[in-house]
């Protein structure tokens, strides 16, 4: 099937079968030895672990010295994607920069992806399609997708620029409302775990600290 079962309407030529290389282009991350780290300063590295449901994360962060730096720094707009990892299942795992972040760089075992189409490429990234490209291109005994690997992966793209910039919006507008939703219960759980904290006497007291109005005993 060349065309997409639904689609926004002025829409209806077949897609193209294209390389990926061809539609984006791809950078290298920092290779960075212990000695290099520094605590909480210099140049923010980004991980497999700050990549979490399709979203940066301040978490495990990793800082380098400067000097040493010599890939290229994120840009709004790019998406980084796990290359490498002793996890399988963590191979291909992505993010797209959502915001401006000035000296930050990608580890070793991450690729970036830089291109116009940046919401249309992340929606892309995120179908059967590429993790069936992914699977395909795995090494037998090493977890990883080589730059020769991503070369070789081809998907169907719609013609036209203006089609591909809609369903990228459409999608990233569904990514925006799952992140507000997916805060706003990781703010609830919190508030649940706090209360059953509080709501409930721990080990030595007879009273919980928190209590509704009339009760006592």
């Amino acid at each position: 099937m060349s065309k997409p079962k639904i689609r926004f309407e002025g829409f209806a030529d077949d897609w193209e079968q294209r390389k990926l290389e061809d539609e984006v282009q791809f950078y290298s991350g920092l290779t960075y030895s212990p000695n290099d780290v520094l605590d909480g300063q210099g140049t923010l590295v980004l991980r497999s672990s700050n990549v979490k449901n399709g979203e940066i994360v301040d978490v495990d962060n990793v800082f380098v010295n400067s000097d040493i730096v010599n890939s290229n720094n994120v840009k709004r707009g790019d998406i980084i994607v796990v290359v490498r990892n002793g996890s399988r299942a963590l191979i291909g795992k992505h993010a797209q920069i959502k915001e401006e972040m000035n000296n930050t760089v990608i580890g070793a075992f991450m690729t970036g992806i830089r291109t116009e189409q940046a919401e249309f490429i992340n929606a892309l990234l995120d179908t059967s399609s590429f993790d069936i490209e992914v699977k395909r291109n795995l090494g037998a005994t090493i977890n990883q997708i080589t730059g020769y690997m991503f070369s070789k992966m081809t998907f169907l793209f719609p013609n036209e620029k203006d089609e591909q910039a809609k369903i990228g919006q459409y999608f990233s507008n569904l990514d925006q409302l799952i992140t507000l939703h997916q805060r706003k219960c990781d703010e609830i759980k919190k508030i649940k775990k706090y209360m059953l904290q509080n709501m409930f006497p721990q080990e030595g007291e007879k009273n919980p600290k928190i209590r509704f109005e009339g009760f006592a005993d």
